[in-house]
């Protein structure tokens, strides 16, 4: 048994990671769904965050 206490917030963040990639595959944000489906026009709002 180690003296030092385990930390309950790294396994904690990860997991919430996880669930908020897992969510957006699901339902992908406005932004990513813009970005990712077929260009039948510029918009030039849009185009700023697109790579």
């Amino acid at each position: 048994m180690s003296l030092t206490p385990d930390l309950w917030w790294p396994p904690a963040v990860l997991a919430l990671a996880l669930f908020v990639d897992a969510a957006m595959s699901l339902h992908p944000p406005k932004f990513i769904r813009d970005c990712l489906s077929p260009r039948t026009h510029i918009n030039t709002s849009s185009a700023a965050y697109c790579l």
